[in-house]
């Protein structure tokens, strides 16, 4: 489960980047009401992050973000929550799927779907094992981007800009 946001209040209460020595306090001394659940990703994919733009304003952007969830009543942040527990449950519909395949077959059915497009999975997804979560997990990664896009746009906050989307 998520901590609660009031644990960074003080942190993100900066306009700019913070004092170091206020994240390692927060960091180091804080009584972190979250629990933690391990994610496996299944052996054909990778989780792949990246900051094209050489730094990003994340705290500032948080910032915001939580200042229009405040006033806002819009739905979309507990539809992203949602979203965002389903993907996690495919994600590991996958991993019990390549398990209960076995490793040589997951890997083969791996192999087949990488070079083939998503409408390509369609057709055969009667045929795999793997296929049919897969097209889910797009379409729930589809929507999650879009909800964050919204978001973004009714915060005035570049989530998920047009030139990435």
């Amino acid at each position: 489960s998520r901590f609660s946001p009031d644990l960074l209040a003080q942190l993100l209460s900066h306009d700019t980047n913070p004092d170091g020595r206020l994240l390692v306090d927060l960091v180091q001394n804080t009584k972190w009401d979250a629990s933690v659940e391990p994610l496996i990703l299944p052996m054909g994919l990778d989780l792949i992050m990246a900051d094209v733009c050489g730094g990003s304003e994340s705290p500032s952007m948080a910032t915001k973000i939580m200042k229009w969830k405040k006033e806002s009543s819009s739905d979309i942040w507990n539809t992203l929550a949602d979203v965002n527990k389903q993907i996690h449950k495919i994600l590991q519909t996958l991993v019990n799927k390549e398990h209960s395949l076995g490793e040589n077959d997951a890997g083969a059915e791996w192999n087949l779907l990488k070079d083939l497009s998503a409408e390509q999975w369609q057709d055969i997804a009667a045929e795999t094992i793997l296929a049919q979560p897969l097209l889910e997990l797009r379409l729930l990664f589809q929507k999650a981007r879009l909800l964050l896009k919204t978001m973004g746009n009714l915060a005035c906050v570049p989530v998920e800009p047009d030139s990435q989307t």
